[in-house]
């Protein structure tokens, strides 16, 4: 006999909304921030594949513009990305990158430590949704159990 499946988590349409207003976008981590959320939750990627991401994966002058993400054992994945994605994308690009063909290895995401750019942790992208999930549940949501959870794994679902 199966064990009976636990139901699926995932974030409710008002939750979204509240967790995209979350980030401040005055300041360059906010940016960073919200083009994270906006990516996770359009491209349905776990935050591994997600911080894995580097420039020359982006092929936003497609005529259909696509991501490339590597998962589990190696394998890679080719994943059309909506018009406003892009568009969130480019404006990124614009701000945080200046792309040249020997920087296109570089992670998309980042943070700054010794003035070089390194990977973001699974762990910080995780403290980052929990963080704005604990700042936007009181304000924003009658009950938990509207809002659900701000765990990765709920953007990937939703």
């Amino acid at each position: 006999m199966k064990a009976p499946r636990m139901p699926v988590k995932y974030m409710s349409e008002i939750a979204l909304k509240a967790l995209l207003v979350q980030p401040d976008t005055r300041t360059v981590k906010g940016l960073r921030n919200r083009m994270i959320i906006i990516l996770l939750y359009d491209t349905g990627t776990i935050v591994q594949e997600l911080v894995d991401i580097k420039i020359s994966d982006l092929h936003l002058e497609a005529r259909n513009p696509f991501i490339i993400v590597t998962g589990k054992g190696n394998k890679t994945r080719s994943i059309p990305l909506m018009k406003k994605t892009v568009a969130h994308l480019k404006d990124y690009m614009r701000r945080f990158h200046t792309v040249s063909a020997n920087e296109t290895t570089i992670p998309l995401f980042y943070s700054i430590r010794s003035g070089i750019p390194h990977i973001l942790s699974t762990d910080t992208v995780a403290i980052m949704l929990k963080n704005y999930g604990e700042e936007f549940i009181p304000t924003w949501c009658d009950t938990r159990a509207l809002c659900t959870s701000t765990k990765p794994e709920c953007l990937f679902h939703t």
